[in-house]
């Protein structure tokens, strides 16, 4: 989600002219922080889209192979969320999901919650899919990056 809008005024600062973020989020609040935080850092409303909505719902109305980065901590929903990235990734983009191994819960085949079967099974599906090119980096709770091949 977009939250206090923080990490997307980093993403910002380091986009290129053309580039422009699209940012997520079910919190009307939150959309409205973020809006409030670019502007207080003088970023040109034509650099960046808030969208406030349901991740899911939002994601599929967006354009095919239009965008070179999808970042996401969405957990519930993550299965559905690797299968849209591929569509919307340009081949060469990258997936970037925080969070990813859940503080060691993934690893845990005994964690049973929704959360936890959720992100295994993403990690599976990108695993298996010759389609892309995947690590995950074990700092926090783990990053996994995922590039889009084709």
């Amino acid at each position: 989600g977009t939250s206090s809008g923080v990490s997307g005024l980093w993403v910002l600062q380091g986009l290129p002219n053309d580039g422009v973020l699209t940012t997520i989020d079910a919190e009307r609040e939150h959309s409205k922080i973020a809006r409030t935080v670019f502007e207080e850092a003088d970023i040109p409303s034509t650099k960046y889209r808030i969208i406030t909505g349901n991740l899911i719902d939002v994601i599929g109305k967006l354009a095919d192979n239009s965008y070179e980065v999808v970042i996401t901590r969405d957990g519930m929903d993550l299965f559905e969320v690797v299968q849209e990235s591929y569509r919307l990734l340009r081949p060469g983009g990258l997936l970037v999901i925080d969070h990813a191994l859940s503080g060691g819960k993934v690893a845990d085949s005994t964690q049973r919650d929704p959360e936890s079967i959720s992100r295994r099974d993403a990690i599976k599906v990108i695993k298996e899919d010759a389609r892309w090119s995947s690590t995950v980096i074990p700092i926090g709770a783990g990053i996994l990056l995922a590039n889009k091949l084709t």
